[in-house]
């Protein structure tokens, strides 16, 4: 997973962790730079998220995507194999159980507004013959159109 982080914000990298001096290289190309997730220790994500929390609303999304991205790749449960579809099913709805407000899932995006999304379909369809297994989630987007 890669991050795109624009130039302001990578400056201020550079003078926190000075070993992050490449990302700097980039800029010479554009105004923002690359750097996949795993590149960036717990310490240089939460800076970043510090970053982008005092940047104001404009950056108040960027900061939640960072800070559930960094929860997630830091989460201790259990990380499923090719081999482990089927038992994705029962974790997903578990998840879905205990993290749904009142049946709804919510995606923030960086513009600051959340989409909220209904599961109306969960379901495991095992490998077969011709075909491979596979785990179906049907979301019904509440988009706010009349």
């Amino acid at each position: 997973m890669k991050l795109m982080i624009e130039r302001k914000y990578v400056e201020a990298m550079v003078d926190e962790v000075p070993y992050l001096s490449t990302l700097k290289d980039q800029l010479r190309f554009g105004n923002k730079a690359e750097v996949t997730f795993k590149q960036l220790s717990n310490t240089e994500l939460g800076f970043l998220q510090q970053l982008y929390q005092n940047a104001g609303t404009e950056m108040q999304g960027h900061a939640a995507q960072l800070s559930t991205l960094q929860k997630a790749m830091n989460d201790d449960t259990v990380r499923f194999q090719e081999d482990d579809l089927e038992m994705l099913l029962p974790a997903c709805a578990r998840y879905f159980i205990n993290n749904a407000l009142r049946g709804w899932l919510f995606q923030a995006n960086v513009a600051g507004k959340p989409m909220a999304y209904l599961l109306t379909r969960l379901d495991f369809t095992p490998s077969g013959e011709e075909e491979t297994g596979r785990v179906t989630l049907e979301l019904k987007a509440n988009c706010g159109c009349m």
